[in-house]
């Protein structure tokens, strides 16, 4: 009578773990069509050198793209030795769009609910830690806005390192090796947290069997070291193309040059933004100091990164340095959760077997608790709640004009709206790469510019060019050609003061109400 239990709590976890991971998908991919329709992304320029990046490697095997200006061309597979972009670039092939591409990060990382699954089995031994593990995943809201971040390869971190966390205390001989290598593929970055992976995990072989992990999990980092090294390698000559140092390489040498607490700049938001980290029911991680200890040494380094050293301190911001931090702490919340459900299921209180009972209602309260929690914080982020994912109903002028360019128009944008053409081989942006990437040849290398009716210095600019004319026009917005081969000859400076692009607010919305977008928050950015 007891054998159909176990396979009933495992059905009803594995179904809700799956409708769970849709609606995931689903929430955040018509998040990222409504801030991408209006061009509102953590940051468009970003998002656009990724693309081109990709889509230049998806058409000829080269890194290359023109949209970006500093580094050299191939912006050693986009700044960093990123492994994923190699499968981010042959699923980007079958739907060429910088909407796809957002939609991949997010279906990478809700794929990571399988292994935090597991793991909250393994911990709960019960068919109902798959919905506890997989729930408190996908209801984590650091996790929902990471995986928001438009492209950035290091938000890939978070699926592919608890799918590591899971490896190494896996029965199996290969998983260890397996997970190992998905580590790394994310970013440079989680070379060394593959490793922490493999010393924090105690497998089922016991010591020996850890001596095996860590010994595996070291001479996968140094295959990668030496595979990225061969592939590409990083010049530290200075000039173009030299590799650039990272947001955690620079908080690695803060915290071994700090003297004082006054050295953390971030403490100041630590019950504000770091506080998304331990949200909603966070507080369990301290049930399994061992897992959580890696993340809270990372955001420890990122505390100490100063302003303006491309980190910021909202979620709508440049935040996916904190993507190797979510699966220490998803993970060790999972584990303590589970462990103290275990705790629960024991109790007998005078004798009475009311243990399992009491961990069943008290495990799902926990995710009742957790849904309720980022129900009310998704509303404010302004997600766009979703059982399936959707358009918004109205798109930029912008993209629109770029939609009807010819096939071989090469377009010139302002930076602020350059993911509209980094669909493209080639594309520049009036107020850098073009002269960058052209060597001052200004509007001579291309064909095409898209620019605010409003912008008169930039529309003159181009209709001066011999043959200009508008050629297409949308909601203030103009298109303007002009025959290729012809020479620039308004003394094109690239220091000029250029003019700032205007915001694009679709009819019958403010800029506080535009699905998708959360309001900026008091002093901006930071």
């Amino acid at each position: 009578m007891k054998a159909p239990c176990p396979r009933i709590a495992t059905t009803i976890s594995v179904l809700a773990i799956a409708t769970g991971m849709v609606g995931f998908f689903s929430t955040l991919a018509s998040t990222s069509a409504a801030r991408l329709a209006v061009l509102r992304t953590v940051e468009p320029y970003a998002l656009a050198v990724q693309e081109q990046l990709i889509r230049n490697y998806a058409a000829t095997g080269h890194w290359v793209q023109t949209i970006h200006a500093g580094y050299d061309d191939t912006w050693t597979w986009s700044g960093h030795h990123a492994l994923t972009l190699f499968l981010t670039a042959a699923l980007y092939r079958l739907h060429q769009n910088a909407l796809w591409l957002t939609e991949i990060q997010i279906a990478l990382i809700a794929l990571g609910a399988i292994p935090a699954a597991l793991i909250g089995r393994a911990t709960l031994r019960s068919g109902w830690g798959l919905a506890l593990g997989g729930g408190l995943y996908l209801l984590h809201p650091a996790v929902m806005a990471i995986a928001l971040q438009d492209y950035q390869d290091l938000s890939l971190a978070i699926p592919a390192l608890t799918f590591a966390l899971w490896a190494m205390r896996s029965r199996g001989r290969l998983w260890p090796l397996i997970g190992a290598v998905v580590a790394v593929t994310p970013r440079e970055e989680c070379v060394p947290l593959m490793v922490a992976c493999a010393l924090i995990t105690w497998p089922p072989g016991g010591r020996r069997r850890w001596m095996t992990n860590i010994a595996t999990a070291v001479l996968v980092a140094a295959a990668y070291v030496v595979l990225t090294q061969w592939l590409s390698p990083i010049s530290t000559a200075p000039g173009p193309g030299q590799g650039h140092d990272t947001p955690l390489v620079n908080a690695i040498q803060t915290v071994l040059q700090a003297r004082s607490a006054d050295d953390l700049v971030g403490m100041a938001h630590i019950r504000t933004f770091y506080s998304l980290l331990w949200s909603p029911v966070g507080v369990l991680s301290l049930l399994s100091p061992l897992t959580l200890a890696p993340g809270a040494a990372l955001v420890l380094m990122h505390m100490t990164v100063p302003y303006g050293n491309g980190v910021d301190r909202v979620w709508f911001g440049h935040a996916h340095h904190l993507a190797p931090v979510m699966p220490f702490m998803v993970v060790a919340t999972i584990q303590g959760a589970a462990r103290l459900l275990r705790l629960v299921r024991r109790w007998r209180p005078r004798g009475l077997v009311v243990g399992p009972a009491a961990a069943w209602l008290a495990g799902a309260s926990l995710l009742v608790w957790s849904g309720w929690w980022v129900a009310a914080w998704g509303t404010g982020f302004h997600l766009v709640w979703s059982a399936l994912p959707k358009d918004p109903p109205y798109r930029h002028p912008a993209w629109i004009l770029a939609d009807r360019l010819p096939a071989d128009a090469v377009p010139v944008v302002s930076v602020r709206q350059a993911v509209v053409v980094s669909d493209r081989a080639v594309a520049y942006t009036w107020e850098e790469s073009l002269h960058d990437k052209t060597q001052g040849a200004g509007l001579a290398a291309a064909t095409h510019l898209i620019a605010p009716k409003s912008l008169s210095e930039i529309v003159d600019w181009a209709l001066s060019m011999d043959g200009a004319s508008i050629v297409d026009q949308e909601d203030g917005y103009v298109t303007i050609a002009w025959p290729s081969g012809g020479q620039d000859h308004s003394g094109f400076q690239r220091d000029r003061r250029w003019p700032q692009i205007p915001d694009w607010v679709p009819q019958g919305y403010t800029m506080d109400t535009l699905p998708g977008v959360p309001p900026t928050p008091p002093g901006g950015i930071r």
